[in-house]
């Protein structure tokens, strides 16, 4: 049965990504079945406070929900019950929250943070292939983002655009629900147009990153 539970998807996504066509009664009803399945896994976890599964699947309807501050803190609970010591298998629960994690990280559009929280699994475990896989994806994107900004300081605009966009290419890989690292790097690649004189695409530059950088409030820092 516990297995099963760990399978099913959180109830609640659906009010998320069919907002636009779902009416307010079925939003409701599906965030009242997302409620009763997180009660069921609270309720679980008392009684296995060392089983690390529970508040994984807790963080992950979390990450559905996009609640990500609270998918953050379902993660941490995940480190706090298994600990840090011993091999990190790929589809260990620790694992499996730590790059989740990460990934919420990102949704906040904070790579130095998502960076962090990996390396830090790293450090416990060097040989754990899925933490690596992860981190080596996304020093690819940290590593322009810095060439980028040493550029913009330095006035190489040009080459500060070419790093600002290769970056926004490989965003595309991760399918992030919100726009806020991309909004992000849209307002650097707007100053860095601005700058070598290209004003009609730098306001529609600026104009796609005020757009991307409308993250709903809601539950992002607080439940």
């Amino acid at each position: 049965a516990v297995a099963k539970l760990g399978a099913l998807e959180c109830p609640a996504v659906a009010a998320y990504e069919a907002r636009s066509t779902e009416s307010d009664a079925d939003a409701a009803s599906s965030k009242a079945k997302a409620t009763a399945y997180l009660d069921l896994l609270h309720s679980l976890q008392s009684k296995s406070p060392k089983n690390g599964s529970f508040p994984l699947w807790r963080a992950q309807c979390y990450a559905q929900r996009r609640r990500f501050a609270a998918a953050q803190r379902a993660c941490g609970e995940v480190l706090q019950v298994t600990g840090s010591r011993g091999r990190w298998r790929d589809e260990a629960p620790r694992t499996l929250a730590v790059i989740l994690a990460s990934r919420m990280s990102l949704e906040l559009g904070d790579v130095e943070a998502a960076s962090k929280k990996l390396s830090v699994a790293l450090r416990a475990d060097p040989s754990a292939e899925a933490i690596k896989r992860a981190f080596n994806q996304l020093k690819k994107i940290r590593k322009h983002i810095k060439s980028a900004a040493k550029d913009l300081d330095k006035t190489y605009n040009k080459r500060a655009l070419e790093a600002l966009h290769e970056a926004l290419k490989l965003t595309t890989a991760y399918d992030l629900k919100t726009g806020a690292l991309r909004g992000k790097l849209m307002m650097n690649i707007c100053i860095a147009t601005a700058r070598v004189r290209r004003h009609e695409q730098a306001l529609i530059d600026c104009n796609e990153a005020i757009e991307l950088s409308k993250v709903e409030l809601d539950g992002l820092f607080k439940d």
